[in-house]
């Protein structure tokens, strides 16, 4: 065993050894090194002793006397491992996994995998900050809790939950499940896990995704002209306009246009924004940075004359007076904002209330200087009040639903009736990777140049009279008919691929089929099962 006081005078560059493979050896930098050299039992090259580094202390270290006791206890212990044929450094390793594995949570779990994502630049920051948000709403509680405490009941319980007549919050829960599954996958590679909850209870089908449809889940065009009237009448500014509101009804406008996700649209920067076209497309067009989308790509759209109506629009709201080009607007200051759709802030630099401009008299009636308000170059964050005033407006339009993804399945439904195809919607949209994670300024100019039409096409079509009601009622007369004549397994088959209304799933009583499905195949509501969530209507 090692000696303390042989150990206190050890000299630079000597070697002490003691019995049983434990030597000691006084390093450079005046170190003193504890060594076990010792043999694997029953390996085949246990002819070959390991040298394994006990542990590295001072001489004139007041606790040496202790460290050195702890040294002899854990060389002991190594050698027990050893005489087992287990390699102390691999247990050591195995012990850590275990260790993780037992006490490592959720939110843990979740940072270790986006971790990989960042590191394999599979996403962008845009669906990163998605992801975390998904978490926040559906399972804030289980953020702290050790994943492999989180098991089939948990998932259920979550599942049932949100998908419930109460809730109603399918599609997101289906996309919490999503990223957990791809979380437990990550870990069962890292071996922390043996086994993904999610995927068996798929498998099993006991959890099922919808498969999203958008039925009803648009404007009709009668809707849409309404909504573009009542869009075009906020036009007129006084002393008590809301500025920030009117920007994002402006917002609003946009989205219907292009069938843009509101994340992406809020980002754009006003350098992105081609009034006069460039070397690469001569044409007007607006570039979304890859960072900003879900996709993680970059892309761009036509500036069409609907969209320059937009965009000119925006330019009144932080400028003054009548516009002629970019340059006139900016020559007060403040300067150019960073985004199109500036934050609240911004919008308050560029539109003084009067409560600052009191106090800004008052400043200078004292002598005092007055600090204004500064561009944070920030980009609009929230166009709830927007959709509000709309709602008000236009009245109950469906059954709530009236939403950014309400405008972007309708953009694309009129382009359906068009003739294009849900392929080529996505494409002109922007909703699938088309491109390399390396895709040029080339190509993406290339894209906008190739997709313009289209929106012209589409956006005329909103505007103008030769796309009615009619056209878009005519598949749901269609699918009614066929409901009625459904039998159980096709009314479940409907429900499952998101086909159903909540009117519908209520007279058809989807929900107690479902209870009866999973009662009969899976045991579930059974006194040995997992029950089935108790909210759930008869």
């Amino acid at each position: 065993m090692f000696n303390v006081n042989q150990i206190k005078k050890l000299e630079t560059g000597r070697i002490l050894g003691f019995s049983n493979g434990f030597y000691a050896k006084c390093n450079k930098d005046n170190t003193i090194s504890l060594i076990l050299k010792k043999r694997l039992t029953g390996k085949r090259d246990s002819d070959k002793p390991k040298t394994l580094v006990i542990t590295k202390v001072y001489k004139e270290d007041n606790n040496l006397t202790k460290l050195v006791m702890e040294a002899n206890q854990k060389a002991l212990d190594w050698i027990t491992l050893m005489q087992q044929g287990i390699h102390p450094l691999q247990h050591q390793i195995e012990t850590k996994k275990e260790t993780t594995r037992k006490t490592i949570t959720l939110l843990q779990a979740l940072e270790k995998f986006e971790q990989n994502v960042k590191a394999n630049d599979s996403n962008s920051e845009r669906t990163l900050s998605d992801r975390r948000n998904i978490f926040k709403n559906v399972c804030p509680e289980l953020m702290d809790r050790e994943i492999i405490k989180i098991d089939d009941d948990t998932i259920l319980d979550k599942y049932y939950y949100f998908t419930s007549a109460q809730n109603k919050k399918r599609r997101t829960v289906e996309i919490w499940l999503q990223y957990m599954s791809a979380i437990f996958n990550f870990l069962i590679g890292l071996k922390i896990v043996t086994d993904n909850p999610v995927s068996r209870l798929r498998k099993a089908k006991i959890i099922v995704f919808q498969q999203f449809k958008d039925k009803d889940n648009f404007l009709l065009p009668s809707e849409t002209k309404t909504l573009i009237r009542h869009i075009n009448s906020f036009k007129s500014f006084n002393q008590k306009t809301d500025f920030y509101l009117l920007q994002s009804i402006n917002l609003i406008y946009l989205l219907l246009l292009t069938g843009l996700r509101a994340s992406e649209t809020k980002s754009i920067l006003w350098e992105n924004v081609h009034l006069e076209g460039t070397e690469l497309n001569p044409e007007p067009y607006i570039v979304l940075n890859k960072q900003d989308r879900k996709q993680g790509e970059p892309f761009a759209i036509a500036i069409t004359p609907e969209i320059k109506k937009i965009i000119d629009f925006q330019l009144l709201l932080i400028g003054q007076g009548n516009v002629v080009n970019l340059a006139d607007v900016f020559k007060p200051k403040p300067k150019k904002p960073k985004y199109l759709f500036v934050s609240k802030n911004d919008m308050r630099v560029y539109h003084p209330s009067k409560e600052q401009q009191k106090k800004k008299r008052q400043a200078e009636k004292k002598g005092r200087k007055f600090k204004p308000l500064t561009l944070n170059s920030r980009p609009c964050s929230r166009i709830r009040n927007g959709f509000a005033l709309l709602r008000e407006r236009m009245g109950e339009i469906k059954n709530g639903q009236f939403s950014p993804n309400t405008l972007r399945h309708t953009f694309t439904t009129f382009g359906n009736l068009l003739g294009y195809s849900d392929a080529e919607l996505d494409s002109i949209t922007g909703h699938i990777n088309q491109t390399s994670k390396t895709a040029t300024q080339v190509y993406v100019a290339r894209v906008v140049k190739d997709n313009r039409q289209a929106f012209i096409n589409i956006q005329e079509a909103m505007l103008g009279n030769d796309v009615e009601d009619r056209h878009f009622k005519r598949r749901e007369d269609n699918f009614e008919k066929q409901l009625n004549k459904a039998n159980k397994e096709e009314l479940l088959n409907y429900y499952h691929q998101g086909l159903l209304t909540k009117e519908e799933e209520d007279k058809y009583k989807i929900y107690k089929l479902l209870k009866q499905e999973y009662k009969e195949q899976f045991g579930y509501g059974s006194a040995d099962g997992v029950p089935f969530n108790t909210d759930v209507p008869e």
